[in-house]
């Protein structure tokens, strides 16, 4: 069974983060001490960090993210494989399967789906280890996912 976690498009800076905590409605926390301040409200909406180390957290309104899903998988460096990436494959013994492929959500099957814009060009997730990460459909919203017998 896969980890179900997430990372975020952070519409705001501009970059992907990790996800701390996704809050549906906000949260009162009551304590026994008296205080002048009343209780402490956790907000609603998505929790991200905002820096390298995570030593510090934001709250975004749902409408400032795209949530990106794990797959469960991790390319050839060991990284983890989320929707919304752009992989590359390049095997030269099935050269027309090389290319760059988008990962998003299967809207006929439950999980996720590796494809070109090519139609029916899907790469099967036993084959996604061989892949590299090369970014977002957000940090390169130019970028073609296509066949190539030759990868830049």
């Amino acid at each position: 069974m896969r980890e179900i976690k997430y990372k975020a498009w952070d519409k705001k800076t501009k970059r992907v983060a990790e996800v701390v905590a996704i809050v549906f409605s906000d949260i009162s926390i009551e304590d026994d001490c008296d205080s002048k301040l009343g209780s402490p409200v956790i907000d609603a909406g998505v929790w991200i960090c905002t820096d390298k180390d995570c030593l510090f957290e934001e709250c975004r309104e749902f409408n400032q993210v795209e949530l990106m899903e794990y797959t469960g998988k991790k390319d050839k460096d060991g990284n983890e494989i989320y929707e919304s990436y752009f992989l590359k494959y390049d095997n030269p013994e099935y050269s027309l399967a090389s290319g760059i492929y988008l990962v998003s959500r299967s809207e006929e099957d439950v999980g996720f789906l590796c494809e070109r814009e090519e139609p029916y060009n899907y790469l099967l997730p036993n084959v996604w280890c061989e892949c590299e990460i090369i970014g977002t459909k957000y940090e390169n919203k130019g970028m073609r996912y296509h066949q190539s017998n030759t990868i830049r």
